[in-house]
């Protein structure tokens, strides 16, 4: 347990839009807001070859505790020999929680990140 509080996440599926190329490898992270028990929880996903992803915060595609949330997304290039991460391919334009792309609120019922547009 963390902190005293229980585990309990839910599901929390997500799609990227119909782009040309679909950001395979992209992370789409989640950082609490306004709610201590969120803090250091790192709900997250990695977008797959068609787009889709799934929030991991304990274990695989477990989902995401209930709270509010700001949205970052990275996409990271291939690594180069001596490092675990190539640099972001948003150049860090989504990648400050203080800027999310927006809010989403993980309620008890059924959750689904709506379609992230990126300029």
């Amino acid at each position: 347990m963390l902190g005293g509080a229980a585990r309990s996440t839910r599901h929390v599926p997500g799609k990227w839009p119909s782009l040309r190329q679909w950001p395979a490898g992209a992370i789409v992270q989640l950082y609490g807001v306004g709610d201590a028990k969120l803090e250091g929880l790192c709900p997250h996903g990695i977008v797959g070859p068609d787009g889709s992803f799934r929030l991991t915060t304990y274990k695989t595609g477990d989902g995401a505790p209930l709270g509010t949330y700001a949205v970052t997304i990275r996409w990271p290039a291939p690594p180069p020999p001596d490092r675990e991460e190539g640099p972001d391919r948003f150049e860090g334009r989504y990648a400050d929680p203080q800027q999310p792309i927006r809010q989403v609120e993980i309620v008890p019922d059924k959750n689904v990140l709506e379609r992230i547009d990126l300029e």
